[in-house]
């Protein structure tokens, strides 16, 4: 009984060290192991140290945080339902919007100050937004679905 007792404890101390010799040879790249389907034929290869660094590197560059959309201004919110696709036309400065049910709308750059709109399409068929006169009317209609 005290054979049994001693060998059992012999064999977990063996299986014990040769699981840890095959995990230090596989993390140090001896042996290569395969990876699970559907990669069949491909296998784990070592990192390099200087690849992987162990703190983040600080955001210089052109890694910068971007904050230029901060000061954005949405415009004719709550008027089309999600402007899809956004056209300029750089001649005249006019916006084209398609909205989500295929809607073409167009959007004119008004002078900023309020004496020159007097004279423009300011009555119940636009709206403006900041300095943009929107014309609520749609000039076309594509229909439902990705126009793109």
């Amino acid at each position: 009984m005290g054979n049994s007792v001693f060998i059992s404890k012999n064999v977990g101390s063996v299986i014990a060290l040769a699981a840890a010799g095959l995990i230090a040879l596989i993390s140090t790249g001896r042996i290569l192991v395969p990876l699970p389907a559907p990669a069949v034929g491909k296998v784990i290869n070592p990192v390099p140290d200087g690849v992987l660094p162990w703190r983040p590197q600080p955001l210089q560059g052109p890694f910068t945080v971007n904050t230029r959309l901060h000061t954005a201004v949405r415009l004719f919110e709550g008027k089309i339902l999600g402007a899809e696709s956004v056209a300029v036309r750089p001649s005249s400065g006019e916006l084209a919007l398609l909205d989500r049910y295929g809607n073409l709308y167009e959007a004119l750059k008004q002078p900023s100050s309020s004496s020159s709109r007097s004279g423009n399409r300011s009555d119940s068929s636009s709206s403006s937004s900041d300095n943009w006169e929107l014309r609520l009317q749609p000039v076309a209609r594509f229909g439902a679905g990705r126009p793109l």
